[in-house]
């Protein structure tokens, strides 16, 4: 039985049953964008602005979506769409950008409830060696998480998907992207909670995957999902 907005907010002993149902004795590990932190708004932001668009929030529908865009509403600067993407990449990497993100809507509440029912909650971004500082930054404003883990300057060649698995092993991962899902869901004993974009629906399944269609960048839904 589906339980009413009111009830699913309610931190009590029903729902922190529930939690522990779904994530068993298994450690949480949160990506960071789209999941912790809502990196993709001032991103669009400065793309909006530095190439006179405007690309609407909701038009971003999966990873090349904005490259996408860009490449058919500035025709006009003879870039191809590869080259797009790479500079569309640069904006992702840049610390001044992505210090301006927000916290994705509900995350907060989540990790409280997970802290509630006694489980252990980390942060693992395939995010560039670059940018450590700005994301070990983030501690403080995630006070229910132990612990943030980001590939080192050693493990730059490490593809972030590998990274993941390696970190994450036989835990429970709340994640976006779908590479990233794919591998982990190969670890033994791994649980996901996948938050897709709506360009990845219907492209995977998988026993020890919870799909939330849609809900890259809202934690609403998920936790929706977790109260059921």
């Amino acid at each position: 039985m589906v339980m009413s907005a009111e009830r699913s907010l309610y931190p009590g002993p029903e729902n922190i049953s529930r939690i522990r149902k779904v994530v068993g004795r298994r450690m949480v590990f949160y990506d960071i964008d789209a999941i912790c932190e809502d990196s993709l708004t001032p991103v669009l932001d400065k793309i909006n602005v530095d190439f006179l668009v405007n690309i609407q929030r909701t038009q971003v529908t999966g990873f090349d979506s904005i490259s996408r865009h860009l490449f058919r509403l500035r025709p006009d600067l003879k870039l191809s769409f590869e080259q797009f993407r790479a500079i569309e990449w640069q904006y992702w990497i840049n610390p001044n950008i992505l210090s301006r993100a927000g916290s994705v809507p509900g995350i907060q509440f989540l990790m409280f409830m997970m802290d509630c029912a006694g489980i252990e909650q980390n942060l693992v971004t395939s995010r560039n060696p670059e940018l450590k500082d700005i994301t070990l930054e983030l501690k403080p404003k995630y006070p229910f998480i132990n612990n943030i883990y980001i590939r080192g300057e050693s493990q730059r060649d490490l593809p972030g998907d590998v990274f993941k698995a390696l970190i994450v092993k036989n835990n429970f991962l709340v994640e976006d992207f779908l590479p990233n899902v794919q591998r982990v869901a190969k670890n033994i004993g791994s649980r996901i909670m996948w938050l897709s974009w709506p360009d990845d629906n219907g492209t995977f399944k998988s026993r020890n995957v919870l799909h939330v269609p849609n809900s890259a960048g809202n934690i609403w839904p998920a936790w929706a999902r977790l109260t059921q």
